[in-house]
């Protein structure tokens, strides 16, 4: 008896099931950034960019998320919202006015920016900070969420993440 046919038999139903699955949902992009170093336990100047191309619309409010396993230290009055020059290489992008915002700590690991006005138009936005990096070796994704409202209770709409890589010295 020839197994194509009854292979076709027995496979049926998988098949079946792989047509009906929904679509998976896209992954998030990847934002842009600049590190000044990516040593273990070094301090590190850290720029997270929000291109026009990033947002879809006005921004409100910006919500910032290290993950648990993020163990270096943010030092909280060094976070500043810019409008950014970006040349052709990004890591020599640089803050070129420094917007007013009010900075809200939600918990360890969250971080809420709340600009006076709207982030609109064609400019690059960024977020600059200082911090201690983490003192292991990883790949640590900082999810960025925007919420087209200031309200504290409006819902943030996941936007992209950054990978900040943290390297050994010897890499």
């Amino acid at each position: 008896m020839p197994i194509a046919p009854l292979l076709a038999v027995l496979l049926a139903p998988a098949f079946a099931a792989l047509a009906a699955a929904p679509e998976p949902a896209a992954f998030a992009p990847r934002l842009r950034f600049s590190q000044s170093s990516s040593a273990p336990l070094l301090r590190s100047h850290l720029q997270l960019l929000i291109r026009p191309s990033d947002r879809s619309g006005p921004v409100a409010a910006l919500l910032l998320q290290w993950p648990r396993r993020f163990d270096g230290r943010l030092l909280l009055d060094t976070v500043r919202l810019c409008r950014m020059a970006i040349p052709p290489q990004v890591s020599l992008s640089r803050c070129v006015e420094e917007l007013p915002a009010r900075l809200e700590r939600l918990g360890p690991g969250s971080l809420r920016l709340v600009p006076e006005r709207p982030l609109v138009g064609a400019a690059v936005y960024g977020v600059s900070l200082r911090l201690f990096n983490p003192s292991r070796v990883g790949l640590y994704p900082v999810q960025l969420g925007v919420a087209a409202t200031a309200d504290p209770a409006a819902e943030a709409v996941p936007l992209g993440s950054w990978w900040i890589p943290i390297a050994s010295e010897d890499d």
